[in-house]
């Protein structure tokens, strides 16, 4: 708690007091110095130091109506403190307006700061209530910087793949169907990913695949294959086109003498699901976090997480919502071990070696990819890694805490998991999309290109280029 009581101002107006005797507001005008406060504030997205009586969160709110607002308080009782004055309950009941303590404000930037939706991000404090907490201060503003860092990264992804992410995502939609799936009984989930140490553990999967469920990430595909081992479930996410490259050696349902099924996230390539099912097999679709999936598909599809953006933890997931209370990875490496980035087999070495020439051969062509970024040493001998795949592997560890895994060797358990999957697959049609969130990521990537145009503007041609596909799809 860091405040002591309050005080009257000239105003009549109460305002907090320190513990220390000194006023966090102005003794003779608070609404006045309010007002000044959201003078030196942009309009946009507001992060302010500070809740105390809120009077510079009412000034905010009155000259910037449409902005997004986030108040830090010291603590917890602090902020039931800040609770008993007016203006804080006024500017409570606004639903632009959050008023929390610090360790919720990095969970609250990644839910609600969106930077294609505002057109400037603002750190302000009061301050008096700076001064009076300076180690706190600069921990808000170390959040806001770490925070606003993954969200800049997430959102150059959005500009990248927004378009075809929407273009997937719609043409995908006339194709789903109802599907469920549970997990087979005394199985474990096999999850198989493409790091080089997978073709270390063929023998290992060869042995326990009579009691596994094989999953494959959709680039151990094609290395699964050549070792001739038939997986029962492959998951992919990428929704690029180079990704459909993995199943063009998929075998035809009676060659293989089993029907594979294709677990696939709605923003995939389309040639995949179209490519598989052509060979006898069965494709399906899960949804993520893409805000147009969730609108077209409420309650009707799965959803499945990759934490970190990864395949193998979308496996992952799968393998829980379905039911499996073992999982045991093989090849989800996040290094380049011993000079390799990927195991034998995969699309990288069948694109790579074709391309090989004499002053361009497929060691430099890995060479390149390798070092790219900064590498880093492991605790593994020859195992090298980087921040990025430094930081699948720390999500995907945070997933399996997270949901209650215990390591029992190289499997992970839980006790129990009652999880099974049932989806309906029924869609929405694109005329109800009526919340301009759903088409944020398509417009992340529209803003990319046309950067001189407002928001509005965005947003109309983010409407106008899913028009051509409601009258294609939707027809």
């Amino acid at each position: 708690m860091i405040y002591q009581n309050k005080f009257t101002a000239k105003t009549g107006e109460e305002i907090p007091v320190f513990k220390d005797g000194k006023p966090m507001n102005s003794r003779y005008n608070p609404s006045l110095e309010a007002m000044n406060f959201a003078e030196s504030v942009s309009d946009g997205f507001i992060v302010t130091g500070g809740a105390g009586c809120a009077l510079h969160i009412l000034a905010l709110l009155k000259k910037y109506p449409d902005s997004f607002i986030i108040a830090v308080e010291a603590d917890q009782e602090s902020l039931e403190f800040c609770r008993t004055f007016p203006a804080f309950i006024e500017a409570q009941s606004k639903p632009n307006v959050r008023f929390i303590t610090e360790d919720k404000l990095e969970k609250e930037l990644l839910e609600n700061y969106i930077p294609v939706k505002y057109k400037n991000f603002s750190l302000s404090f009061i301050r008096a209530w700076e001064a009076e907490n300076k180690e706190l201060s600069v921990k808000i503003h170390d959040t806001v910087q770490k925070t606003l860092k993954r969200i800049s990264a997430d959102f150059s992804v959005q500009s990248h793949f927004g378009k075809i992410w929407h273009h997937n995502i719609i043409i995908n939609s006339a194709r789903t169907a109802p599907w469920s799936y549970s997990s087979p009984e005394k199985k474990q989930a096999l999850i198989c990913a493409a790091g080089p140490t997978l073709e270390d553990d063929i023998g290992y999967i060869k042995e326990n695949s009579a009691k596994s469920c094989i999953i494959a990430a959709d680039t151990t595909f094609s290395t699964l294959l050549e070792y001739g081992i038939i997986p029962d479930v492959t998951v992919s996410t990428d929704p690029q086109k180079i990704s459909a490259e993995h199943f063009f050696n998929c075998p035809v349902q009676s060659a293989c003498k089993k029907t594979i099924l294709f677990v696939l996230d709605i923003s995939t390539n389309p040639v995949i699901a179209e490519t598989v099912v052509k060979r006898g097999h069965k494709a399906v679709f899960y949804k993520n976090g893409h805000p147009l999936a969730q609108t077209l598909f409420p309650d009707s599809l799965p959803l499945i997480s990759a934490a970190g953006g990864t395949v193998t933890a979308a496996c992952a997931d799968f393998a829980l919502k379905a039911g499996f209370t073992s999982i045991t990875f093989t090849g989800a490496d996040f290094a380049y071990v011993n000079g390799k980035p990927y195991a034998r087999g995969t699309y990288l070495e069948r694109s790579y070696n074709s391309s090989s020439r004499k002053l361009s051969t497929a060691e430099t062509k890995y060479c390149s990819l390798m070092y790219r970024t900064e590498l880093k040493h492991t605790e593994n001998p020859g195992f090298l890694t980087t921040e990025v795949m430094e930081t699948y592997r720390n999500s995907l560890e945070e997933w399996i805490s997270k949901n209650g895994f215990t390591k029992h060797g190289r499997t992970y358990r839980l006790d129990n998991n009652t999880g099974s999957i049932s989806c309906t697959g029924k869609r929405h049609s694109l005329a109800e999309c009526t919340d301009k969130t759903s088409y944020l990521p398509l417009c992340a990537w529209l803003k990319k290109y046309n950067g001189e145009k407002t928001e509005e503007e965005i947003l109309k041609l983010a409407l106008a280029y899913s028009l051509r596909y409601n009258r294609i799809y939707e027809s």
